[in-house]
Order: C-alpha cells, then structure tokens, then sequence
C-alpha cells in the first residue's frame, strides 16, 4: 500500500487532506488504456481527488460529496 500526504487548499476556505492513494486501469471502445488515480482521506471519504490523463495532459478533480462541489484543475502538459 502507498499512503501518500497532500494538502489542497482552495481560495473559499475548503482544505482537503489525502492520505491514500488507488490506481486504476481500464478501457472502453473510444477511450483504450486509460488510468486513474484516486486520492482519499481515510478518516473522511466525502471527498476523493482523481488524477487522469488526456489528449496527452494531465487534469484533476475534487469531488466533494458532502457540499456538492466539484473542483477541476488543469495539471500540465505530458
């Protein structure tokens, strides 16, 4: 298991925190050889961080379930 410790902090106040990193892989028709990575708190799992590729960049997302807020970023180029 990787445990991993990052703090995100947004301009309104909001502070995550995520201690717990899972990989995924996956394909679909359009979409072949596609991965994620999740980040979560394990003390609090209303929030989650994927991080993912496309079209040769990297973005991410907060998902904020408790307040219903989605956070998208745009990470960098490959």
């Amino acid at each position: 298991m990787i445990v991993i410790s990052l703090k995100v902090g947004l301009c309104f106040g909001q502070n995550y925190r995520f201690n717990k990193l899972v990989g995924t892989k996956f394909s679909t028709e359009y979409f072949p050889n596609q991965k994620h990575e999740n980040l979560f708190n394990s003390e609090d799992y209303s929030y989650y961080m994927q991080i993912y590729t496309f079209n040769d960049s990297v973005f991410s997302r907060i998902f904020d379930t408790k307040n219903k807020i989605t956070h998208n970023f745009y990470c960098k180029d490959k």
